[in-house]
């Protein structure tokens, strides 16, 4: 354990009060670590680590500078401001404080670099009182974007707002210098003594804590500093290839506005083309594909990091009082408003938040990438008109990735490719599993639709397949637990989507958890098993589409009866109809007109032996309805349809004719 320092008692006391008011963080709690007696100094110090629900005090930050109870704090406060940033690199071995700190130096930068309790590094930043956590979270982000850290650094704030789907209180970070001078948490000096005394670093701190006017030149040197030049020598050029990789290109992005994919081709081209002259180690040879795939994720990650707290920074400076909020009848009926647009018309609009559930077996996935195929086409979706193309995102929870393409290959012989789909078998194999009822996992599906905006394909219909498959971890009965999940539904909503849950039933019928989930929908869709009384249509899926929920008018029509069945050409689709089916004497002449093929009216009269004026007026009757064609009567595909439903076990459909 770090030993004592040797100030007097009223020097550390001034010492903590300076200390207490650089890193001014949360009122809310605070962090206390108490070292084993056992563990060893300058390296990782064991003991037990607390959170306790009040503020730091000037006792705490004299005991911490004596090296008995350590002492973190948490940057973000109850107005969503901080006074410093950090970034916390967790790399133990071959970190080079340093030359870190020579690099920061070198680029007039007004950061720290202090060694953290566990080995790693923490490099600060410090703000005037008021400065927004959203903006020291940027700064924070560009400056750890520039030092092209290889293990991904964490950024302290860890939220732009608190309670916006994280901790209500924040998360806490150890703080240096514990022990006084005599610490292994000391700050680095880029020059001299490798160890800058408590007072040196109170001294430079203070002095380079950051008003409204140095944020706005700090974050525009980030921007010149990202994107400058590679020279021979220069300080990002001493990083290495991937530095300079990095570097190039960030000013295509920033300057010539390329796409990431334009930036990929060009740092394939720069990569194999470089040499020695552009920097020493490219005498290694060039860097090879996956590492150039990650320095362009780099990019866009920093990028949509930007994106996000640029956008959280501007809710932020819109939250005004709610009295300023309020509007009377006339001027809300007077007021400009953006009107939401039919995607399905009648019953899914964007943006919305809806959902679809049925019994497991029933055709929820059918029935949704169905949906998806025709919203992505402009395609009419049964009876309801979809009036034009839009973009979607299928995400897939459970389904192999060979059932998945065997679906979406049955289902259309033309794929769209506004259609986007992000199979849960890559994200398993490739990534993490997915998780939507964890706040950390929502922001990997906010990244990918900034990602997906970015490229123009801001997707206006989301699919989540399903909600079980998809999330995990907390009882689906409880109406409390679903806080975070159903306001990152809302969040969507509020950017401009429409939402579309896949669900299972439960076995009272309705959908299965908490019937909280229903408050918030806009439209809830019920597959049903049909009607016992319907006949039986043959293989495929099968069921009736009723509207458990609307907002405002009714869809037209309420129900569908839907059965999935393969056409002339093979491809599935959708037979469908909207009123029930009662079986007349026509219909048995529809079905031998199918079975016998007849030249006409006599030919078919004299081969079932019926009457010829009764079976005239049945052409005459299933002619008008749709059924057949103009003598010589053929069955129509809807004739064929309704003979199917009302003749299912006729031996002609065991022929395996197609229809």
């Amino acid at each position: 354990m770090p030993g004592k320092s040797p100030k007097l008692g009223s020097e550390i006391q001034i010492s903590a009060q300076r200390l207490m008011a650089l890193f001014r963080g949360s009122d809310a709690a605070l962090g206390r670590f108490t070292p084993s007696p056992t563990s060893p100094s300058r390296t990782k110090v064991e003991g037990k680590a607390k959170t306790e629900k009040r503020a730091a005090t000037l006792v705490d930050w004299e005991a911490h500078l004596r090296g008995e109870i350590g002492i973190g704090i948490i940057p973000i406060r109850s107005d969503d401001t901080a006074s410093f940033g950090c970034i916390d690199i967790d790399v133990y071995e071959n970190l080079d404080h340093r030359a870190l700190a020579e690099r920061i130096h070198n680029a007039k930068l007004p950061a720290f670099v202090c060694r953290s309790k566990s080995g790693g590094a923490h490099v600060y930043m410090f703000y005037v009182d008021g400065t927004s956590a959203a903006k020291v979270r940027r700064l924070s982000q560009a400056l750890a974007s520039w030092l092209d850290i290889v293990d991904e650094p964490e950024i302290f704030p860890k939220q732009d707002r608190l309670g916006d789907r994280g901790p209500k209180i924040g998360n806490w970070l150890n703080m240096p210098y514990f022990g006084g001078d005599e610490t292994d948490r000391y700050a680095v000096q880029p020059t001299g003594e490798k160890r800058a005394p408590l007072s040196r670093f109170l001294e430079f701190a203070e002095q380079a804590i950051l008003s409204a006017g140095e944020l706005v030149e700090l974050e525009q040197r980030l921007v010149d500093l990202a994107s400058s030049p590679n020279t021979p020598g220069s300080d990002y050029a001493k990083s290495g290839r991937n530095s300079l990789l990095y570097t190039a290109g960030a000013q295509l992005k920033s300057v010539a506005g390329l796409s990431n994919a334009t930036v990929r081709k060009a740092l394939d081209v720069i990569n194999r083309e470089a040499s020695p002259k552009d920097h020493p180690n490219f005498a290694d040879g060039a860097l090879d594909t996956s590492e150039l795939d990650a320095i362009v994720q780099s990019l866009r990650k920093v990028e949509g990091d930007q994106q996000k707290s640029r956008a959280a920074e501007a809710r932020r400076a819109t939250d005004l009082p709610l009295s300023s909020l309020v509007m009377n009848a006339p001027a809300l009926a007077k007021a400009e408003v953006p009107e939401s647009e039919w995607i399905v018309e009648g019953w899914l609009r964007r943006p919305s938040i809806n959902m679809i559930f049925a019994e497991r077996g029933r055709g929820k996935t059918f029935w949704s990438l169905s949906l998806a195929l025709s919203v992505a086409q402009g395609f009419d979706f049964g009876p309801y008109k979809i009036p034009q193309k839009w973009n979607t995102l299928y995400i897939d929870g459970e389904m192999p990735l060979a059932d998945l393409k065997e679906r979406i290959v049955s289902l259309s012989e033309v794929l769209p490719p506004n259609m986007h789909m992000l199979p849960s078998e890559l994200v398993y194999r490739k990534a993490r599993p997915l998780n939507i009822n964890i706040p950390k996992q929502q922001e990997r599906i906010d990244q990918l639709l900034f990602d997906m905006e970015n490229n123009g394909q801001h997707p206006d219909l989301i699919i989540f397949d399903n909600l079980s498959s998809l999330g995990g971890g907390i009882d689906e009965n409880d109406n409390s637990a679903l806080d975070d999940q159903l306001q990152w539904f809302v969040e969507l909503r509020h950017r401009g989507h429409a939402i579309l849950l896949v669900h299972h039933a439960g076995k009272s019928g309705t959908q299965r958890g908490a019937s909280r989930k229903e408050d918030l929908m806009d439209t809830v869709v019920e597959l049903r098993k049909p009607d016992d009384q319907q006949p039986y249509p043959g293989p495929g899926a099968w069921f009736e589409m009723h509207f458990s929920k609307t907002r405002s008018m009714s869809p037209e029509p309420l129900w569908v009866d839907m059965h999935l069945a393969p056409g002339k050409s093979g491809m599935l689709g959708w037979r469908w109809h909207t009123q029930k089916i009662k079986k007349t004497n026509a219909d048995e002449t529809l079905m031998e007109i199918i079975r016998r093929e007849p030249g006409g009216p006599v030919d078919l009269a004299k081969q079932i032996e019926r009457p010829k004026q009764t079976i005239g007026d049945h052409l005459k009757q299933l002619e008008l309805d749709g059924l057949i064609t103009k003598p010589p009567p053929r069955a129509t595909d809807l004739g064929i349809e309704r003979a199917q439903r009302l003749f299912p076990s006729n031996e002609f459909w065991s022929r395996g004719e197609p229809f």
